[in-house]
């Protein structure tokens, strides 16, 4: 019990470290941080890497714990963070993905409209929202957790996301903007919405949990 303790410690701290290497994709925006931009870069890429071992760390102690003699309970404990910690992954991938995509949009010369800018900050607001429900879940007991707050902000997210693919292809038929920089674009908020998809994957873990009590 104590062992799980501790683990559940470190995947929150993974929780912690998966926010704060999302928060350097707005930063890659910020036109009053352009001469950090390739400091930036390269940040989020040491993330992922730090991620990754994070991930590859947890799934290595949790395994050594399963071994050993544990309750029945203890050992659903170990399957759900296993998953949690799966999921928590994939959220690096998916940043580090943004960050290509920003920087081939950046070589590229292309120029959102106004509009776009404004759309995407409002996808990465609700990803915020998704993180710190994240994170409140996984400081608390699982069979305390309620995970209807965090599934109410995936539904949001899921409404913008099919929003904005909607209006992109009103605006491209209007030409409004280059087909290229649509392509960025789309990439960058579907990406976006992948990322809700796995936030929400930790809650729903928590849940199938409770389910199997």
């Amino acid at each position: 019990e104590i062992a799980l303790v501790q683990a559940r410690k470190e995947i929150a701290e993974f929780g912690e470290r998966l926010e704060k290497m999302f928060n350097f994709i707005k930063k890659l925006e910020d036109p009053e941080q352009s001469r950090k931009y390739h400091k930036t870069l390269s940040k989020i890429k040491k993330y992922e890497q730090i991620t990754d071992n994070m991930e590859m760390e947890i799934a290595k102690y949790l395994t050594k714990v399963s071994e050993g003699e544990i309750s029945h309970d203890s050992s659903k404990k170990v399957r759900i963070m296993l998953k949690i910690i799966d999921d928590m992954e994939s959220v690096g991938d998916a940043i580090y993905q943004l960050s290509l995509v920003y920087d081939n949009y950046k070589q590229s010369s292309s120029e959102f409209t106004d509009f776009q800018v404004d759309a995407l900050h409002q996808m990465y607001r609700l990803i915020n929202k998704a993180f710190k429900e994240m994170h409140r879940n996984l400081n608390m007991e699982f069979k305390d957790v309620d995970i209807e707050k965090a599934a109410d902000i995936e539904v949001q997210i899921n409404k913008k996301r099919n929003a904005l693919r909607k209006h992109h292809v009103e605006d491209l038929k209007e030409k409004k903007y280059k087909h290229k920089t649509g392509t960025f674009y789309s990439d960058l908020f579907s990406i976006t919405e992948k990322i809700g998809d796995y936030i929400i994957n930790v809650s729903e873990a928590i849940e199938e949990y409770q389910e199997s009590e």
